[in-house]
């Protein structure tokens, strides 16, 4: 009889290849000003041989004008236009994505999320069971923030939702699983860095730079020994302290913010506007 490694689906196949749509490299940079505004920098590379392993499926989609203008109610002020390029098999997708306050972002979701919430079945009155609680399931997570008293708050993040993920589901330390994904995620390397309006005094889990936090997460990590984790990231969320600071690029900021709003609202998909109703024929003025 074979052996068939448990839950293997669950595991970095439903972390990386599923959140992460089977990515060779994922470059995240978030860079967050004293007023809350700030940016954030995407790069996602591919290869070619997994994207034709994934058929109809294509995670570039997901990066055309029209999708990225969806994510306007998700508390994104302004968009690139997304940079794709294909070179030595590989193909990569680059953009910047610009906000007005952090704490009503949220980074993979396009607005939908709370209705989809709304809309879930509620629980029975008498027994408190939920009449249909996979659905909840299907939910997709989404990344959130929260800044505020020199601190800030991420929920959801990237590399957090993985770490969270894979520590409920230990069956990664299965070495016929391990075995089986090793091929699949080999170069894989996924980089997660916040610039905050200060020097960083606390950031577990990540190395710091002056303002700068940076964790990288590479394949190697994934298969070592011991089961790899971040400890400070196993419930999902990752905190960052730092002391305030002058604000010395203001001017230079702002400049550049009007600046690609100016241009996203030039780029991005327009509101056809409804045509007027024609009169009936014979109808009075």
């Amino acid at each position: 009889m074979l052996h068939r490694p448990p839950r293997t689906a669950a595991l970095l196949l439903g972390v990386l290849l599923v959140c992460l749509s089977g990515c060779v490299k994922f470059k995240q940079a978030y860079t967050v000003y004293p007023d809350g505004s700030g940016k954030m920098h995407v790069s996602m590379a591919i290869s070619e041989q997994m994207l034709a392993m994934a058929g109809d499926e294509d995670p570039f989609a997901d990066f055309s004008l029209d999708k990225l203008a969806a994510h306007e109610a998700a508390g994104w002020a302004a968009f690139t236009p997304p940079q794709i390029s294909v070179v030595d098999g590989v193909k990569t997708v680059a953009f910047t994505g610009y906000f007005e306050d952090i704490n009503a972002v949220r980074f993979g979701d396009a607005g939908h999320q709370e209705q989809a919430q709304a809309e879930l079945p509620q629980a029975d009155a008498e027994t408190g069971v939920e009449a249909a609680p996979q659905a909840a399931a299907e939910l997709k997570p989404f990344t959130a923030f929260h800044l505020g008293d020199q601190r800030l708050t991420v929920t959801g993040g990237v590399v957090a939702q993985m770490v969270s993920k894979m520590g409920h589901d230990p069956s990664f330390n299965d070495p016929a699983t391990r075995a089986m994904v090793a091929p699949i995620i080999q170069g894989l390397e996924i980089s997660e860095t916040y610039r905050l309006p200060g020097v960083i005094q606390q950031a577990d889990g990540y190395t710091t730079d002056g303002r700068t936090a940076t964790l990288v997460i590479r394949s190697e990590d994934l298969l070592g020994a011991p089961r790899f984790t971040v400890a400070a990231l196993e419930d999902g969320t990752a905190e960052f302290t730092f002391a305030p600071a002058p604000w010395d690029d203001q001017n230079a900021w702002r400049a550049e913010f009007d600046a690609a709003r100016a241009a996203w609202n030039q780029l991005k998909p327009q509101a056809i506007p409804a045509a007027d109703t024609p009169e009936p024929v014979g109808s009075t003025p």
